[in-house]
């Protein structure tokens, strides 16, 4: 027999959604959920009261149901689907925890979220699909307890180990209601899926590949892989545009995802692209990989096999940043250097860059101060070859002197013993004598001026051998000097009496001072705001 009144529900707060679903009305007079008329009492029996379950015990079968068709013994599809939702909640445990994927996620009316579990076989193919509801009376919790745990929030293409109960309505089929989460489920799976990840680098041999390579010791030109609106792309390129617009480093920008199931099939066509250019002629001292920060599960899209495989095989190092400091994808696991953030990064560069820069002025003031101690010594030589061929002329000149002075006394003697003898004896040795004088002293005068010529001409040659070097190491000098520093693209601060500025904090400190270009002075004034000004603006 049709049920003849009201039969009302003890429904909690936190299961009014639940009750509504299954078909349950509110009364307004009462306070209370009941059912109406007609629908079986069967999905309703956590509510009902015992006397309520007596009398329903004592109720006609089905078979008496007040939808039959007068003229047979079978039902119209509302009972039939009643029956079924009644076998459901009789059959399967009230709730469980299952592991899904989330296909889909959007909010409906009323703070609730709609949500698509399915699940994959080993080759990806689906295998099963349920419609879920978190109903706003748990979903605060629930998505509060996730994100505390993982960082994260629920997004379509994690898995989750959710608790379920099932729920058929006559009007929406059959669809599970969540109940609880439980976070440490989806970091195992990343875990998981980490671990298989690398053991696929390593029997491939190429785990260690990349990051055996050199560490880069100077940057010219860097390609750089990022999302197009990355939160560190802008700090990234705030210094990398600096360098890039004084001619120090070259930044070519590859876009790609980072996030979502897009980004495997996006990374790969933007190393794709690389490999393109690398063929093409272009070369690289590094590639940056590099995202703002987000969620633990956002690192979920980069632990992919194939991505990772492709960055462990490109032979210029790459260098990391996406933006965690604490978590791990197998790209930082596998890359040349890892770095937290984009920031690093980019520090990274520009302290390396400003490294050789301080060691190429450093070998610029040993150049030059070898070359000054050459000149000094060049100096010095050529004085003691002077000194020396005075030295050595005087001595010349005085062993000469000595010679004339013992002859001369050697032919006095033989001339004061031969006079004696005969005057024309005194005569001949006189004339002998005065023959052979002439002709020593001939000899001796041409012996002291091939001599002198030759010192001079010795003296000349050592000269200017020493005026050459001196001019090599000028021209070299030159070339290294500030003017020539500033024809390529550097840039020189000082004060207004020329003193160099060397430091930030020297800057500062003289408030208003002087860029130099290779065309020309620009005065500088630093505002309050350590903003700089150009006054010339």
């Amino acid at each position: 027999m049709p049920i003849a009144t009201t039969t009302f529900l003890e429904v909690p707060f936190a299961q009014k959604e639940q009750a509504k679903v299954l078909g349950a009305r509110w009364d307004p007079l009462k306070k209370k959920w009941y059912v109406p008329e007609g629908l079986s009492l069967v999905p309703f029996k956590m509510w009902l009261s015992e006397d309520r379950l007596i009398l329903d015990q004592l109720s006609p079968t089905p078979n008496t149901h007040p939808l039959l068709k007068e003229s047979g013994d079978s039902i119209c599809l509302s009972a039939f689907l009643q029956e079924v939702s009644g076998a459901i909640m009789e059959g399967v445990k009230r709730s469980q925890w299952v592991r899904v994927e989330i296909s889909q996620l959007r909010p409906i009316n009323g703070g609730h979220l709609a949500l698509e579990l399915v699940e994959h076989d080993a080759e990806g193919k689906l295998i099963a699909r349920l419609q879920g509801f978190l109903w706003n009376s748990r979903a605060p919790g629930v998505l509060a307890r996730f994100q505390e745990t993982t960082g994260a929030v629920l997004e379509v293409g994690i898995k989750v180990l959710f608790q379920l109960t099932a729920e058929f309505n006559a009007t929406y089929g059959l669809r599970a209601v969540i109940e609880d989460i439980d976070p440490t489920f989806t970091l195992g799976d990343i875990a998981a899926k980490l671990n298989a990840i690398r053991a696929y680098l390593i029997e491939r041999g190429i785990y260690d590949f990349n990051r055996s390579l050199p560490c880069p010791t100077e940057f010219c030109r860097v390609a750089v892989i990022s999302p197009r609106e990355a939160a560190g792309l802008g700090d990234f390129k705030q210094d990398a545009d600096r360098l890039q617009s004084h001619g120090i480093c070259d930044f070519i920008y590859y876009t790609a995802t980072f996030q979502g199931p897009e980004t495997s099939r996006s990374l790969l066509e933007a190393i794709q692209h690389l490999r393109e250019d690398l063929l093409g002629g272009q070369s690289y001292d590094a590639v940056c990989l590099i995202r703002g920060g987000g969620s633990v599960t956002d690192l979920y899209w980069l632990n992919d096999e194939a991505v990772a495989e492709a960055i462990a095989r490109l032979e210029i190092p790459v260098l990391t940043g996406i933006g965690h400091e604490r978590d791990n994808t197998i790209l930082d696991e596998i890359a040349n250097q890892r770095f937290d953030t984009p920031s690093k990064v980019i520090g990274h560069i520009e302290g390396t860059l400003y490294g050789n820069t301080q060691a190429a002025i450093e070998h610029l003031l040993i150049i030059l101060k070898t070359a000054e101690n050459h000149l000094a010594r060049g100096s010095q030589d050529v004085e003691d070859f002077l000194r020396r061929i005075v030295s050595l002329h005087q001595e010349q000149l005085i062993h000469a002197e000595h010679g004339l002075d013992r002859e001369f006394r050697s032919v006095q003697y033989e001339s004061s013993r031969h006079l004696e003898f005969a005057d024309f004896e005194v005569i001949r040795t006189l004339d002998n004598i005065g023959q052979r004088s002439a002709v020593i002293i001939d000899t001796m005068a041409r012996d002291l001026e091939h001599l002198r010529v030759r010192l001079y001409d010795l003296s000349l040659e050592r000269f200017k051998e020493a005026e050459q070097m001196t001019e090599a190491y000028a021209r070299e000098v030159l070339g290294l000097g500030p003017k020539a520093t500033l024809s390529r693209g550097f840039a020189l601060a000082h004060h207004q009496d020329g003193q160099p500025i060397t430091s930030t904090k020297s800057a500062r400190l003289a408030q208003h001072f002087h860029l130099a270009f290779h065309d020309g002075t620009v005065p500088v004034i630093i505002t309050p705001e350590g903003k700089r000004h150009d006054p010339g603006i």
